[in-house]
């Protein structure tokens, strides 16, 4: 693991086109975001009041029957913009896909001397977009399912929350519970913590399949290269995680040296996008070299060359 280390900061320091793959993956799933809760705030003002209403009359007046249950309402939208919301999130893991095969041809290219540029990178995506296209529905349906379970959980994790549980079991004094219960930024440290568990288990059964996408097809991951790619992904989901907690706090007090407008939001949260992509970049290099494990960059003992020696001074001669 070491040597894997070794080589991924090596090959990032050497060619900086490493970057730009997932750089632009980001860019466009931050634009995809930005339009699905666009279309979704401007479908809420549309269908929000045609919800409220049931339109059931009544059998002897034949009045409307207004509904006054709200979160009925609610679930009733989540569940008509839910084809926009997953699709949202099945078009970003796709672009992901993408930058991890896009990074795997970069190299492949370095690794043969070929030419290492972002048009040479995208042709293995046109012939891998079938293979593409099943691995994010595996994905999809792996979110589908740690949302279920994290939407079972919420309300424990909420109540234990709002009661100053993790105050509590770090034996704080009633003032420091309640100025950490005001926090958005220890509250939002509160959630990244919990949702962890559930993101981890994830990662853990898609990290394979996700290894195999950089294999031929008839090749299934070693053992070891399973074992491999499970720990380089999993350790950067937990440093996605901190850097995530890390990122909302400094665009917070951001926020509150500048001025806030619609250019300065979209850019501070363009940045701050990027910035949370930025473990990505290591892992599909520590994905590429796990899964060509004879390729020329990764670095063993035994190929690194010795330091020279210092020059010997010549022995002292001795006169007669």
């Amino acid at each position: 693991m070491r040597t894997l280390l070794r080589s991924t900061a090596s090959l990032l320091r050497k060619n900086p086109i490493l970057w730009l793959p997932v750089a632009l993956a980001r860019i466009i799933s931050f634009h995809l975001n930005w339009l699905d809760s666009v279309v979704r705030s401007k479908l809420i003002h549309v269908l929000m009041p045609w919800l409220i209403h049931t339109h059931a009359h009544s059998v002897l007046s034949g009045n409307i029957v207004a509904d006054s249950t709200t979160p009925n309402a609610l679930r009733k939208f989540v569940a008509l913009t839910a084809p926009i919301q997953y699709g949202t999130l099945y078009l970003e893991n796709f672009t992901f896909a993408c930058a991890l095969i896009a990074t795997a041809a970069i190299l492949h290219n370095l690794a043969t001397d070929a030419p290492t540029t972002l048009r040479a990178s995208a042709t293995p995506i046109t012939s891998s977009a079938k293979r593409i296209s099943i691995f994010c529905l595996k994905l999809l349906g792996l979110s589908l399912l740690s949302s279920w379970i994290t939407s079972l959980l919420a309300p424990f994790a909420g109540s234990f929350i709002d009661h100053n549980g993790p105050q509590k079991l770090l034996f704080l004094s009633l003032k420091s519970q309640m100025a950490l219960g005001g926090s958005p930024i220890f509250v939002d440290f509160l959630y990244h913590l919990w949702i962890l568990p559930i993101t981890l288990c994830v990662v853990y059964v898609i990290a394979p399949i996700e290894l195999h996408l950089l294999q031929p097809p008839d090749l299934l991951p070693a053992p070891n290269q399973r074992r491999q790619a499970r720990l380089a992904e999993m350790t950067a989901t937990v440093v996605i995680s901190a850097l995530g907690v890390a990122v909302f706090a400094a665009e917070r007090n951001l926020f509150q040296l500048i001025v806030r407008t619609d250019q300065n939001t979209y850019l501070a949260s363009l940045i701050a996008s990027l910035l949370r992509a930025i473990p990505y970049v290591p892992l599909y290099i520590a994905f590429y070299l796990i899964a060509n494990p004879n390729c020329p960059f990764l670095a063993t003992p035994d190929s690194i060359e010795p330091l020279p020696s210092p020059p010997q001074s010549p022995p002292p001669s001795i006169s007669p």
